[in-house]
């Protein structure tokens, strides 16, 4: 690497580390909360009831959701990824009005996600807080003052609020300790009559994921293989932003012959155009159109893909992301194989892509951050 990116990439990391996870990034994000204007207009249509469940969108900031999970019968609440006080107490206010809330989850440590915690846990003290025992109790110990976290968990822990019923799936590249959750109503109530939903932060995004700013190829590899073992394909898929027309418009330009993905984009053009939602997806759709889960496969728009990678990504970018990958199979012992290594190459070269992606000048004005 030159030593104009490696001063780029160490001036990155720093900016990176003081907005996300310093104490100065926690005032500035808490100093943010209640300050605008939803980012989106949220309407019936991206409220999801079955039986006694509802879930409800809380978009904050320029770009971020929470979520209310509510068991309407029992009068109990999960909120995930509280970062802004005002915009889930107004929600409360509006959607759950005589609901206890009993538990709040955090999908990672970023302040635009669990900066809210410390404000919600004076408000709700008898409320539990979980989050990833890697993010929360392996940090500065100064910081649990902010994240408040009660209840670490490790991936595959099976937890319940009420009768909601959860589990935490360990989705470590985005941090060290990022975690997705899966809220299944069927397990919570036999009689509720509808699909799996996993709250996935900045794991997973509508046409697209998140930075690899704590992990590599190998890791979102590992994770293309525990969303589809995992995860229903009719599963509701509700990211942490609202990034749906960038991803898509960096996912037209990677695979352009996808009819998925020009599909997908003329219904987040209607919804930018409108000021709406584009969430939820399905993790079908997610496997049909983010470029991050198709280029690992054996399908003609996996194909396309990969030839656009080839043609593109840069002799440097793919040495380096190689390099990386086998550092970190070597480091674990190496016991994977060739196959992991490959398809881990092929996602840290497009992630590299991606974050050097330049929109179209029709696309002027997008959001390119992730």
């Amino acid at each position: 690497m030159s030593s104009f990116r490696l001063i780029k990439s160490w001036i990155g990391n720093a900016a990176r580390q003081i907005l996300f996870e310093s104490p100065i990034g926690y005032f500035y994000t808490t100093a943010q909360a209640g300050a605008k204007p939803p980012h989106t207009v949220v309407g019936d249509a991206a409220i999801h009831t079955a039986g006694p469940f509802k879930i409800i969108p809380v978009p904050y900031f320029e770009d971020n959701y929470g979520y209310l999970v509510v068991d309407t019968e029992k009068e109990e609440a999960a909120i995930i990824d509280p970062a802004d006080p005002a915009a889930i107490m107004q929600a409360l206010r509006v959607y759950a009005p005589t609901a206890s809330v009993a538990a709040f989850l955090t999908t990672h440590k970023h302040w635009d996600h669990s900066g809210g915690n410390a404000a919600l846990k004076q408000t709700f003290p008898s409320a539990k807080f979980y989050g990833s025992h890697v993010d929360f109790t392996q940090g500065p110990v100064s910081y649990n003052s902010f994240y408040c976290i009660d209840s670490p968990l490790h991936g595959g822990d099976r937890f319940k609020v009420g009768r909601m019923a959860f589990t935490a799936l360990s989705t470590p590249y985005h941090t060290k300790g990022s975690l997705v959750y899966l809220f299944d109503p069927a397990l919570s109530n036999p009689a509720a009559n509808m699909p799996a939903s996993v709250f996935t932060g900045d794991t997973l995004f509508v046409g697209g994921v998140g930075r690899f700013f704590e992990g590599t190829g190998v890791d979102m590899a590992r994770i293309q293989s525990l969303l589809r073992a995992e995860l229903n394909p009719s599963t509701l898929v509700w990211p942490g932003h609202e990034y749906t027309h960038s991803n898509l418009v960096f996912a037209h330009w990677i695979n352009p012959s996808s009819e998925s993905v020009k599909s997908k984009l003329e219904s987040a053009n209607n919804c930018k155009a409108s000021n709406t939602p584009t969430i939820p997806s399905t993790v079908a759709e997610e496997f049909s159109h983010n470029p991050f889960l198709v280029v690992s496969g054996s399908t003609a728009d996996s194909w396309e893909i990969q030839a656009r990678i080839q043609s593109t990504v840069s002799h440097q970018d793919r040495e380096a992301v190689e390099s990386e990958c086998r550092q970190q199979l070597q480091a674990e012992g190496g016991g994977d194989s060739e196959e992991l290594l490959a398809r881990a190459i092929l996602t840290g070269c497009l992630r590299r892509l991606k974050d050097q992606f330049k929109p179209p000048v029709s696309s002027a004005g997008l959001d390119p951050k992730l």
